[in-house]
């Protein structure tokens, strides 16, 4: 479970988030919706530490994230996967350097079982065959598919998704809850997905 406790957050003098609270019930896909500009990146990128509020806090399963030791707070991010909007890959690395940079930075895998894992990722998002390739040698959709298989590559507990259009939502749920086998395994209790228009809920199953 995870619980935000009156967030708060100003840049250059301008509130962006005001006293936000919520809980994010395990095992459960939670739905943020919300106009542009309204406030729902930042807050997402406030719950998985890549900002830190002004005022407030953020707990995973009882253990507060914000403003406790290091070593504490990287206990969690590895437990963490998150799907930037675009994608948001190195340009200087390829498609399977890319895929593989959160387990040589959090795991303890051999180059081997690295090797593995990102094929399989590849191979689970339809580029098993485009790993030697650039970004700058494949499409949008394809970058878009590449940054999925790195979210989904550390096996993580939460997972987050920072995407704009509904369509990219529902290719998700075909990608890592229907054809996957870690739709049921239990080690997945939470992921977040963080919707450009209000009105695509009328959409949602």
């Amino acid at each position: 479970m995870i619980e935000v406790h009156n967030i708060h957050k100003s840049f250059n003098g301008t509130k962006v988030l005001n006293g936000i609270n919520g809980v994010f019930e395990s095992g459960k896909t939670s739905l943020l919706l919300g106009a542009s500009g309204t406030g729902k990146s930042v807050l997402l990128q406030c719950i998985v530490g890549l900002i830190k509020p002004d005022i407030g806090s953020i707990t995973y399963d009882g253990k507060v994230f914000t403003n406790n030791k290091l070593d504490l707070r990287q206990e969690i991010r590895r437990k963490i996967g998150m799907l930037f909007q675009g994608g948001a890959l190195f340009d200087s690395m390829t498609v399977e350097e890319n895929v593989e940079f959160p387990l040589r930075m959090q795991s303890s895998m051999t180059r081997e079982e690295r090797r593995d894992r990102v094929n399989f990722c590849l191979k689970r998002v339809g580029l098993e065959n485009a790993g030697k390739k650039m970004p700058s040698e494949i499409s949008g959709g394809m970058k878009k598919r590449v940054g999925i298989a790195r979210a989904i590559a550390p096996n993580a507990k939460y997972l987050f998704c920072d995407v704009k259009r509904f369509m990219n939502i529902m290719y998700f749920n075909h990608v890592f809850l229907v054809h996957s086998p870690w739709s049921t395994d239990h080690r997945i209790n939470c992921y977040f997905l963080n919707f450009f228009r209000p009105e695509a809920i009328v959409h949602s199953p």
